[in-house]
């Protein structure tokens, strides 16, 4: 356990937090602006991250014990559903989709990729490592990456036409009357005996419009996902792990190099925000992800694998992916889409910090009950 705990240190936390803290430390010292991190981000979104699926698709062989490991996540993914939902709850009506939104990939497994390879070959030896990306793949990819992707394309969509809760005045809300004159007063009243009558004497059309605006919203949300490049990166990684060729030893190395690129981007990326945000960080949505990830999440696990009569091995790695960092795609995601970005720097700085007990302790409930 002494070696592989020095392993993690050495392989994952000190290198990730000394990329996240120069990423910080860049932000504070204005080496970069905000264009350099959407730009960085960009490049993680649309090439590195992408290519990441696809490599952990097309390189691998399903087998059946990949199946039995994969079905935790399908558990960590309705916990992850439940959870969200209930915190979403608390929000106006216009803010539950983007709160889902945000609150759905911190707890879910979609994102650990990003921490859960360097993590795994810290415990388990690089031929694990290796088996990760199918895993992943299997369950948090072909699973939960669909839906965490089609929710940050229907919240966006719902932005766009001006559904979202936004902290600006409603523009029909506003009415130029600072006079108090007679005609600003007539005006309003006109409005609404308009609106009224409008709607007693057309019914019909309003519900045409409604038709026709939900079908406006499938049409951009759809365009949406086939434009997304983690999508077509699924659905090209299945077909070429469909066939019996490897990759052509040129593709292969380019893949790998990208691929490589996405932790100490994502991780770079996150730090850099941290450091350009100037607003009051929310640390009490952080430490309430961090307890319903890292403790809940690790309980949920402990419960299935247990139930379902894992080997120390495989219950070992469900619970270690259960207690990793996550929001690092989560996060790639949000920036790009504009959905509550600020909410993950501090999640991952949070349990980046706490990594080490957190995965000793788990180590030690493996010990006791395997």
């Amino acid at each position: 356990m002494t070696s592989m705990l020095s392993a993690i240190i050495n392989e994952c936390c000190i290198p990730i937090l000394v990329i996240f803290g120069l990423g910080w430390l860049s932000g504070g010292l204005k080496l970069f602006n905000q264009s350099d991190l959407a730009a960085l981000n960009r490049f993680v979104f649309l090439f590195c991250f992408p290519v990441l699926i696809f490599r952990g698709l097309a390189n691998n062989t399903f087998k059946a014990e990949y199946v039995q490991f994969a079905s935790s996540y399908l558990i960590v993914t309705l916990y992850s559903f439940i959870l969200a939902g209930i915190i979403a709850l608390f929000f106006t009506k216009r803010q539950k989709l983007r709160e889902f939104t945000t609150h759905f990939p911190h707890f879910c497994w979609a994102n650990s990729v990003l921490i859960g390879i360097p993590v795994i070959n810290a415990i388990f030896g690089e031929e694990a490592a290796a088996l990760y990306p199918i895993l992943h793949t299997l369950a948090s990819v072909v699973v939960q990456m669909p839906i965490v992707v089609f929710f940050f394309e229907l919240t966006r969509t719902r932005k766009d036409l001006g559904l979202e809760e936004s902290d600006e005045p409603q523009d029909e809300e506003i009415v130029n009357d600072n006079d108090g004159s007679v005609d600003g007063v007539e005006m309003k009243k006109t409005r609404k005996v308009s609106a009224v009558e409008t709607s007693d004497v057309v019914p019909d059309a309003s519900k045409e419009a409604e038709g026709s605006f939900c079908g406006k919203v499938a049409k951009k949300v759809g365009v949406g996902l086939l434009k997304n490049p983690t999508v077509w990166a699924m659905v090209l990684g299945l077909i070429w792990g469909a066939t019996p060729w490897d990759l052509p030893v040129a593709v292969a190395s380019i893949v790998d190099q990208l691929a490589g690129m996405v932790t100490p981007g994502g991780i770079f990326a996150v730090g850099l925000f941290f450091g350009l945000y100037k607003e009051p960080i929310e640390w009490k949505w952080s430490i309430l992800y961090f307890l319903g990830r890292m403790v809940g999440s690790v309980g949920v696990i402990f419960g299935f694998v247990k139930l379902m009569g894992f080997d120390k091995t495989l219950a070992h790695s469900a619970m270690a992916l259960a207690g990793t960092p996550v929001a690092l795609a989560a996060f790639t995601h949000a920036k790009e889409y504009d959905v509550n970005p600020q909410r993950y720097p501090p999640v991952i700085l949070i349990e980046m910090i706490l990594l080490l007990p957190v995965q000793y302790l788990i180590s030690l409930i493996v010990d006791v009950f395997w």
